[in-house]
């Protein structure tokens, strides 16, 4: 009775349960799934200055530069066209109402393609009802300052039904040089900056976190292919979380980025071999960019190409050498290579693979020659361009950071990336440790073998000696009194016969 009665007692309880269970796996599953989407757009080719020229400089760096960025739709359904930064840490939006004095733009000719209702598509705060100034933080040089209004972004990969929320944004009072409208930081700032709660109260992971948007500060870019025009931002996740089918969390290996504080907060990779067909390189530091479907090269790389085969067919005038100056990375200029179409087999069979070999990941990645040739007209041009000073570092573009697919965590400073081969290496403390300990065994186990041995050796060596006393003893003849007796004549007829014999031997 009393087992009846729990049993009815539980059951009630399950009941009163049971209609609460889909409410807690969905907030099991917004808890484990929780993530922000942007789409991300590839600037088109038009939108650059030197794309109105046809020469080989301009195609060259139609291919160098490729920006990506999103729209956001703020306060009043103000679409602004923000581009993607994942070396700056802050959200600046600029303002419709700076100050008129502009300068001549180098790069970007955005007047035809962000344009809204005749006018480039900057964010206008006066008709915004929703924007308010917050006066945490004040510029004192008055060409900044921090508003807040709200966003539109899509917590789905369909990017339907938009959410909205609240956020801080630096807003620029005074036009930037090249009269861009926004940009987004996906870095994290450093806390040793002097405008250090300007950057961390604009950042945008760090208020989504803040929000309970995203549960991490994961990020990851989702492309089909790396050269596709369209794709999408997701932060808060990582891809085994949104495609379990297709990622699995145990293979997802993380290694620590390189933090250099002189260059920003790139992303790099150093690498423990860097190769061309059977050439090793020195250089095995890279960095990973993703406004560019160039790959630029140390020149080391390039002496090498020289003495390969492009020396011989420059000579032979079927290839030709130009540069050109930028200030996108590193203020620099970069040397690149087009030949005549004539010879485009000549040059795909020259021109290896470059494979690169990470320790941390225990994988090896690789640059297909076809992602390095492009050809336009009656030439190729090669998408492997060279610095012409000494710069000891590979910068990696599309080819290379979207083919992947990486994760990055600006809050750890790490990046991941999906191997299910993975088997750890063992390095540092832990393999001094291995090393010491078998070490240790083996001259443990040589000082156990030699008193085995020679334990076992005096006990063989006590046996064969007790062996030969009694062999010595059963050689031994016992004669007993009577036998003695009895033979005493002929033991004295043999005396005799000895003795004689001696006498003989003497006379002789």
């Amino acid at each position: 009775t009393t087992l009846f009665r729990s049993v009815f007692k539980h059951k009630k309880i399950m009941k009163k349960i049971i209609p609460f269970f889909p409410f807690i796996i969905i907030l099991n599953i917004n808890k484990l799934y929780s993530y922000v989407v942007f789409p991300l757009k590839t600037l088109p080719k038009d939108s650059y200055i030197f794309s109105q020229k046809n020469n080989e400089k301009s195609i060259v760096k139609k291919m160098f530069y490729s920006d990506v960025y999103t729209v956001f739709g703020i306060g009043n359904s103000q679409n602004i066209p923000i581009f993607l930064s994942v070396t700056q840490s802050i959200f600046q939006i600029t303002s419709a109402l700076s100050e008129e004095t502009r300068d001549e733009p180098e790069v970007y000719n955005l007047t035809s393609f962000f344009q809204n209702n005749g006018k480039l598509s900057f964010f206008d705060e006066d008709k915004s009802p929703s924007f308010k100034y917050n006066d945490e933080i004040k510029s004192e040089d008055k060409k900044t300052c921090l508003g807040n209004d709200t966003i539109a972004f899509y917590n789905n990969l369909e990017l339907n039904n938009p959410q909205y929320l609240n956020i801080n944004f630096e807003l620029l009072l005074k036009f930037q040089k090249e009269n861009v409208s926004g940009e987004i930081g996906l870095a994290f700032p450093d806390k040793d900056s002097d405008n250090y709660n300007l950057l961390e109260k604009s950042n945008l992971l760090y208020q989504f976190k803040e929000n309970k948007l995203i549960n991490n500060y994961n990020w990851f870019m989702l492309y089909d292919k790396w050269n596709n025009v369209e794709g999408k931002l997701v932060l808060g996740a990582a891809p085994h979380d949104l495609f379990p089918k297709k990622y699995s969390k145990d293979d997802l290996i993380f290694a620590n980025s390189i933090f250099d504080a002189s260059s920003g907060h790139n992303w790099k990779i150093k690498f423990r071999d860097i190769s061309l067909g059977g050439f090793h390189l020195k250089n095995l530091t890279t960095e990973l960019i993703f406004d560019s479907e160039i790959i630029i090269g140390p020149r080391e790389v390039d002496d090498l190409l020289l003495k390969l085969f492009l020396q011989d067919e420059i000579k032979n005038k079927n290839c030709f050498q130009g540069s050109f100056y930028q200030k996108a990375h590193y203020i620099t200029t970069l040397k690149y290579y087009y030949c005549d179409i004539s010879i485009k087999n000549e040059l795909y069979e020259a021109l290896p693979n470059i494979k690169m070999n990470s320790k941390e990941f225990n994988y090896t990645f690789e640059i297909n020659k076809d992602d390095l040739f492009y050809t336009e007209g009656n030439y190729v041009y090669f998408k492997l361009l060279f610095f012409i000073e000494e710069n000891n570092i590979w910068l990696l573009g599309k080819p290379f950071s979207l083919k992947y697919q990486f994760v990055f965590n600006p809050d750890s400073k790490q990046i991941g990336i999906y191997n299910p081969d993975y088997i750890p290496e063992e390095t540092g403390d832990n393999s001094i440790k291995k090393k010491v300990w078998l070490v240790l065994i083996i001259i443990l186990l040589c000082v156990i073998f030699t008193v085995l041995g020679v334990i076992i050796g005096k006990k063989i060596y006590g046996l064969r000696r007790k062996q030969k006393a009694n062999e010595l003893n059963d050689d031994f003849e016992y004669v007993s009194a009577s036998e003695v007796t009895k033979g005493g004549n002929q033991e004295n007829n043999n005396i005799d016969d000895k003795d004689k014999c001696t006498k003989e031997e003497l006379e002789y």
